[in-house]
């Protein structure tokens, strides 16, 4: 289950897990010409930047194609009688332009040495795919493992 740590929703402490989950909801159900998109980074190789959230964000800013909504952590599974490790990093982004925004942000995230098992998760007429990252190169718009064939409503 992610659990978000950040977010870019101003408010009181109070009232932003409240606010950022709406927000985080809103941007993904909305039938405007915006995209919901995560990059999910295993956490045993993370870069050493630990303002990449900022950076991605500036990134997609500058160049016109979206934002960064917010950001956080997941647990993987727990060995017998230990605490759940953390599994991932997850940037939730809004894409003003998906092709665009993936364009731009496999080479930028190269760049910054991402790990190999990064993933960009997206979804093209209602099917989920990832673009890959095998630690050399990306495999584009591959089918999500374990993901139901189709996200039609």
């Amino acid at each position: 289950m992610a659990l978000h740590t950040h977010c870019r929703v101003p408010a009181a402490p109070a009232r932003r897990a409240a606010l950022c989950t709406e927000a985080h909801t809103q941007a993904h159900n909305r039938r405007m010409p915006t995209a919901f998109v995560y990059l999910k980074l295993p956490t045993r190789h993370l870069p050493a930047d630990h303002r990449l959230e900022d950076r991605i964000d500036q990134a997609l800013r500058d160049a016109g194609l979206g934002t960064v909504l917010g950001w956080g952590s997941s647990l993987g599974d727990a060995p017998p009688g230990q605490m759940r490790p953390l599994a991932f990093l997850r940037i939730d982004i809004e894409a003003e332009n998906l092709d665009g925004a993936r364009q731009l942000l496999r080479p930028f995230l190269q760049r910054v040495d991402i790990p190999a098992g990064t993933e960009l998760h997206f979804t093209r007429g209602h099917q989920p795919l990832q673009d890959f990252f095998d630690g050399t190169d990306w495999r584009l718009e591959q089918m999500v493992p374990g993901a139901k064939r189709s996200l039609q409503r």
